[in-house]
């Protein structure tokens, strides 16, 4: 029996796929994949005839303009109003670990938050308590995660406090690119996805 190519191989994981699942590849995916993967995606999306449902997402991702386009995208979400609260921007994303435990059982969440320095400090501070309180009592992963979590605290406050442009932000808009450019230019979408975002 013959061996599969890699884009063999694709075909197959792509056909596998439900139509959420492969709608949700294309949103948050695309651009991570190498030119077989899009081709296979690509077929794989034609063979169930949604080739034109997947169409924005995809003209998006093809843009010649793309890097130019999603740096002025993120610029402008950085000077929206806070999607918490109202403040005025300019608006920052942070950051932060909530550990929690149960005996034997240790579970580590990163918590993306987009907004102003006061609504991202209170999120901070939330998942820090919560982890000071509930993070130490899994064995062996509790204390290991909790103190992780907590050793990255004072770091994490400055980065809010100097509210900046930062990677945080970059990385949401990029995980969340195809709706957040769809929906530029309507300001009460755009914030529900900012609120949460992926």
């Amino acid at each position: 029996m013959a061996r599969k190519t890699p884009y063999e191989k694709l075909q197959r994981e792509f056909s596998k796929l439900s139509d959420a699942a492969l709608a949700s590849t294309i949103k948050y995916d695309y651009s991570d994949l190498n030119e077989d993967g899009k081709r296979a995606l690509l077929e794989e999306i034609e063979k169930r005839g949604q080739t034109e449902q997947h169409m924005d997402a995809i003209k998006i991702w093809n843009s010649e303009t793309l890097n130019q386009e999603y740096q002025s995208l993120v610029e402008k979400i950085h000077m929206e109003t806070c999607p918490h609260c109202g403040a005025p921007g300019p608006i920052s994303a942070s950051v932060s670990t909530k550990v929690f435990s149960y005996v034997i059982m240790t579970h580590k969440n990163k918590n993306v938050r987009v907004g102003c320095p006061s609504c991202n400090m209170s999120k901070l501070n939330n998942d820090t308590l919560a982890t000071a309180f509930l993070g130490w009592w899994g064995i062996p992963w509790g204390p290991i995660y909790t103190i992780g979590a907590l050793g990255g605290y004072f770091g994490k406050r400055r980065k809010i406090n100097r509210n900046e442009l930062n990677d945080a932000l970059y990385g949401s808009g990029c995980s969340n690119y195809v709706d957040l450019k769809t929906a530029e230019n309507d300001s009460t979408r755009l914030k529900a996805i900012l609120k949460n975002p992926t």
